[in-house]
């Protein structure tokens, strides 16, 4: 149960399925892998999903010839990239939580 049913996840917020669906086109072609926090919608324009514990297994199991496309969450795609050293189009969504608290050395 949700204690306020207007609660919500920026994350999946962040990424709009129109606008999504829109970014797709311009790269048609890739295979879109997202991160399981979106909406259903989002899930249905994918070809896979994936955690954050398997974002990585997930990214090296796709061939290094085909093109990805990750959304919504760009940290953790920035963090895959680094990790796969895969070159993939990130969707410029993120986690308002993320973005306020990070980590500051």
């Amino acid at each position: 149960m949700l204690p306020d049913l207007r609660a919500g996840c920026s994350l999946s917020d962040s990424c709009p399925p129109k606008l999504f669906a829109e970014f797709k086109a311009k790269h048609s072609g890739h295979v879109v892998i997202s991160y399981i926090n979106c909406s259903a919608e989002i899930k249905a324009l994918s070809d896979i999903i994936c955690t954050s514990s398997n974002a990585v297994a997930i990214v090296n199991s796709v061939p290094a010839d085909k093109k990805i496309i990750f959304a919504p969450d760009k940290n953790l795609g920035r963090y895959v990239i680094k990790k796969t050293e895969r070159d993939m189009v990130l969707w410029d969504g993120s986690c308002m939580v993320h973005e306020i608290f990070r980590w500051k050395k």
